[in-house]
C-alpha cells in the first residue's frame, strides 16, 4: 500500500473515531439542558406537577436521531387531585431529530414510548376530571410563548401499563392490566393511515359494585384512516377479540366541542356458542379447551351520537342464543336447550334511560327445565325490576 493511501486511510479512521467518540461524549454535555428544558416545557403546558428523576441520552442507539429517556416520570394533579397520580412511568423514551438539539426552535419528536406505567383516570361526582390538565391561554396562569415541542411522531408505544378508569357520576370502573399498544404511521399528517395493535391481559368492568366483565383477555388490531387536523377517525380493516369472542368494528369517531361524536357498529359474524360461554368466568376458568358446546348465536350492537360530559350517545347490544348446549368432558349429562333473548338499549342523553331486558332465558339440566325472565329500567335513579 502506498504511503499516500495509508495516510488517507489513517486520517479517515481518525475522523471516524472522533465522530463516534463525539456521539458518545456529547450527551453528557446536553443532559442538564434537556432535563431543564423538558421539565420547563411540560409544566408550562400542564396544570399539574410534572417531574422525573433522571435523563439518559444517546446519539448512537437511534442514529441519526437522538435517544432521550426520562426515568421515573410522573404527573400529579392539583386542587381536588393534588394527592392523585394521573400517570407514573418507569421510563418515557423519546427519539428526537439531532439537529433540533442545537436549536432553540423546538424538538422534533419521532417516537414516544412508555414502559411499565400506571394510569389513574378519575371523574368525580361533580364532573371534575383529573385528566383535564392542559392550560388554557390566560394572562393569570399561562405562559403564552410558543411551546417548543414539534410533534412529528411516526411511532407511539405502550409497554405494560395498568389503567384504572373511575367514573363516580355513574359509579362505574374499568380496570385494565398489562396493556400493550403500538401505533405506527404519520401522526402529524392531515390524512394518514394509522396501524394499531392493542392487547390487554385482564379487563374488568364494574357498575354499581356489580362486576359485569371479570378479568377478560382482550385484543384490538385496527387500521384507522385518521385526519388529525379535524380529529376524525374512520375504522378500516380490523380484527379483535375478547376472551374467545372474535369481533370487528365499523364506523367513525370524531372530536366535537367538549366531547366526541360517533357512529360505530359491532360485527360478530363468526361467534359460536362456545365462544359466548367464555364470557362466563366460572366456565372460562375450568378446562375451557375441553368443553364441548354447540348452538346458534346472533350477537350485534351499535353506538351512535354525541358524548359530551354526562350526555351519552344511544346504544344497543342484542344477544339471541337458540338451542345451545355444553358438556364438560367426563360428565354424563350436558346442559341443553339453552335459549336466550337479551336486549340492552339506551336512546341516548342519560344512562338512566338504559333498559336491560332478558325476555327469555331457559335451559334443561338433568332432565329438569329452568325458565327465567328479567327486566331492569331506570338503573341510576328509581330502579324498576321485574323478574
Amino acid at each position: 500500500m502506498k504511503p499516500k493511501t495509508k495516510k488517507i486511510l489513517f486520517v479517515l479512521t481518525a475522523l471516524l473515531l472522533i465522530f463516534i467518540g463525539s456521539l458518545v461524549v456529547l450527551p453528557y454535555f446536553f443532559k442538564d439542558k434537556i432535563m431543564l428544558k423538558a421539565k420547563s416545557e411540560l409544566n408550562k403546558m400542564l396544570n399539574a406537577n410534572v417531574g422525573f428523576s433522571d435523563v439518559d441520552m444517546s446519539f448512537i442507539r437511534n442514529f441519526p436521531y437522538a435517544s432521550v429517556k426520562l426515568n421515573d416520570f410522573h404527573i400529579v394533579g392539583k386542587g381536588d387531585f393534588e394527592k392523585d397520580t394521573l400517570l407514573s412511568s418507569q421510563s418515557i423514551h423519546l427519539v428526537l431529530n439531532v439537529k433540533s438539539l442545537f436549536s432553540d426552535n423546538g424538538y422534533d419528536i419521532r417516537k414516544l414510548a412508555f414502559t411499565n406505567s400506571q394510569v389513574v383516570v378519575h371523574v368525580l361526582a361533580n364532573g371534575e376530571a383529573n385528566y383535564l390538565i392542559l392550560k388554557e391561554d390566560s394572562t393569570a396562569t399561562a405562559d403564552t410563548s410558543a411551546m417548543n415541542f414539534h410533534w412529528k411522531l411516526k411511532e407511539f408505544n405502550i409497554d405494560n401499563a395498568d389503567i384504572l378508569y373511575k367514573y363516580d357520576i355513574s359509579n362505574m370502573q374499568f380496570v385494565l392490566k398489562n396493556v400493550n399498544h403500538i401505533t405506527t404511521g404519520d401522526l402529524t399528517a392531515d390524512s394518514s393511515l394509522l396501524v394499531t395493535k392493542t392487547s390487554c391481559a385482564s379487563l374488568s368492568f364494574l357498575w354499581e359494585g356489580v362486576e359485569y366483565i371479570s378479568k377478560a383477555k382482550a385484543r384490538l388490531d385496527a387500521d384507522i384512516n385518521a385526519n388529525l387536523n379535524a380529529m376524525h377517525f374512520t375504522i378500516s380493516k380490523n380484527s379483535s377479540q375478547i376472551n374467545e369472542i372474535p369481533f370487528s368494528l365499523e364506523g367513525w369517531l370524531k372530536s366535537i366541542s367538549n366531547g366526541w361524536d360517533m357512529d360505530l357498529k359491532l360485527v360478530t359474524s363468526k361467534v359460536s356458542f362456545k365462544d359466548l360461554l367464555s364470557m362466563v368466568p366460572s366456565i372460562y376458568a375450568e378446562s375451557f379447551d375441553d368443553l364441548k358446546a354447540g348452538g346458534k348465536v346472533d350477537l350485534k350492537g351499535d353506538i351512535k351520537g354525541a358524548m359530551i360530559d354526562d350526555y351519552y350517545p344511544s346504544f344497543q347490544l342484542k344477544l339471541v342464543a337458540e338451542n345451545g348446549w355444553f358438556q364438560y368432558e367426563g360428565l354424563p349429562e350436558s346442559v341443553k336447550n339453552i335459549n336466550v333473548d337479551m336486549d340492552v338499549s339506551n336512546p341516548g342523553k342519560t344512562l338512566d334511560e338504559t333498559v336491560i331486558d332478558i325476555s327469555r332465558f331457559s335451559l334443561t339440566l338433568g332432565g329438569n327445565p329452568f325458565n327465567a325472565q328479567m327486566r331492569i329500567a331506570y338503573p341510576m335513579t328509581d330502579t324498576e325490576i321485574s323478574a
